[in-house]
């Protein structure tokens, strides 16, 4: 109880074996007579309507899950982490949380602010979410911060073109308070906020340690079974946090990807140490930057070790392979607070016979089964199961019924070639028979592969 009233009154936590970014976990959720009053208020104050992004981006600061931020950064802080990395106070935070509304009517509410005063946000239903205290009213460069967040400002990169898709000319700075929090659907019951994981870690399950995963849009495979248990060698539990928002339609339906983790997790993982809880967030297609605010994200769920695989947050071609990796290179470990655990490229070898990496793999690449999200994804589409060396049958069985299927030509062939998608699991495929076996007489054109070769 005593850990409980410390944790609402100051965001602290007592002695646990991990404490919030920052030292404080925020809770700007408002309840009872206080939420009244504010609703009451918000009535009557100016509106500006925001996205589903933001509303995703305004519920996450206000359940403590970007701790220590309190709300939208003033010009100094958001400066500060573009150029630096860091908040002005020197704590590190990868991402700029900014505010920057579009559209005519937003733009004139915008015009008539001033700092000080207070601003309601609500959705696109016109629903209250939240009420904003202005500290600060600033314009800003699109192109800089392309360039600082994402390396390039080429409109082909999703984060950039973003930018310039989501965000108006003037962005708006100032602290949070939360009217409401969004309805989950069918993530409902399975939603964890941080301050339910650290009573659960700490209060009921007496962890000392925890290592959490934030994975995307693909179902479990054996690559993430891998990491998960190696740590769960040396960790107490596991904490899987599947991302849940802003998903492409070729992706695999969210429902369905739940259903998958729980089916690999009630099988083959250990009872009572491996949690499952969706995590609602937005995309933002930092790579490097956005695998340090995940980190963070598990260090504000009460994690005490960050798992990070090959590709984390990793865009297509705009960055390197690794560099999910070598960023963590830049900061002192205690400084960042959380243990973090990094996993180089997983594999199916049919010498080893298991799974297994290139740091412990001594045989050539024509024996290797590669496992690609990616690729057992189009597999999926294309309704064929991927190898069970890669990804569980039961986890397979129940991701092929959420994923929009390819389409067929006139020849009962996939419309979009499948060459790709066998590249990324069998590399070998283009100049071997088999794994292992002999050369081929002349190497395949990847772009002339068709169906029956990936069958």
């Amino acid at each position: 109880m005593e850990q409980e009233m410390m944790l609402t009154k100051k965001g602290m936590l007592g002695n646990y074996p991990q404490q919030p970014h920052g030292g404080k976990l925020v809770d700007l959720v408002l309840k009872g007579a206080e939420l009244d009053e504010a609703l009451k208020r918000a009535a009557q104050l100016p509106a500006i309507m925001i996205d589903m992004e933001a509303v995703i981006t305004v519920e996450m600061i206000a359940t403590g899950v970007l701790s220590p931020n309190e709300g939208f950064m003033d010009e100094a802080n958001y400066m500060s982490v573009l150029s630096k990395g860091r908040l002005t106070n020197g704590l590190i935070w990868p991402v700029p949380l900014s505010f920057a509304p579009t559209g005519e009517r937003n733009r004139e509410v915008v015009k008539s602010l001033a700092i000080g005063e207070e601003v309601t946000l609500i959705d696109e239903k016109r629903n209250p979410i939240a009420i904003l205290t202005l500290n600060d009213i600033f314009s800003y460069d699109r192109e800089y911060r392309a360039s600082q967040l994402f390396g390039t400002t080429g409109r082909n990169h999703p984060g950039v073109d973003a930018i310039y898709r989501r965000m108006g000319d003037t962005a708006l700075g100032g602290t949070l308070k939360l009217l409401g929090r969004m309805d989950w659907g069918p993530f409902e019951k399975l939603r964890l906020e941080p301050k339910d994981t650290w009573k659960m870690f700490y209060e009921e399950k007496n962890f000392r340690s925890v290592a959490g995963f934030i994975t995307g849009a693909n179902p479990l495979h054996r690559g993430h079974e891998f990491i998960h248990k190696n740590a769960l060698e040396e960790i107490d539990g596991l904490l899987i946090q599947p991302l849940v928002e802003m998903a492409k339609r070729e992706y695999t339906r969210h429902e369905f990807r739940m259903l998958s983790y729980r089916s690999v997790l009630d099988t083959y993982y250990p009872k009572g140490r491996s949690m499952l809880s969706p995590l609602r967030v937005t995309y933002i297609f930092a790579g490097p930057r956005e695998t340090v605010l995940h980190a963070l994200i598990m260090k504000n769920y009460g994690c005490t070790h960050a798992l990070i695989g090959r590709d984390h947050a990793g865009i297509g071609e705009f960055y390197d392979k690794y560099a999910s990796h070598t960023v963590f290179d830049e900061f002192d470990p205690k400084e960042l607070g959380i243990a973090i655990r990094l996993f180089h490229e997983v594999f199916h070898c049919t010498r080893c016979s298991n799974l297994a990496t290139g740091q412990s793999c001594p045989h050539d690449e024509k024996y290797r089964v590669h496992i690609s999200g990616t690729g057992i994804r189009e597999m999926l589409r294309h309704g064929i199961l991927p190898p069970k060396e890669i990804i569980r049958p039961e986890s397979a069985r129940i991701a092929i019924q959420g994923i929009q299927s390819k389409g067929l030509d006139e020849n009962d062939q996939s419309i979009s070639p499948v060459g790709q998608t066998i590249k990324a699991i069998f590399p070998f495929y283009s100049e071997r028979k088999n794994l292992g076996g002999l050369k081929r007489s002349e190497p395949l054109d990847w772009d002339s592969l068709t169906k029956r070769d990936l069958e």
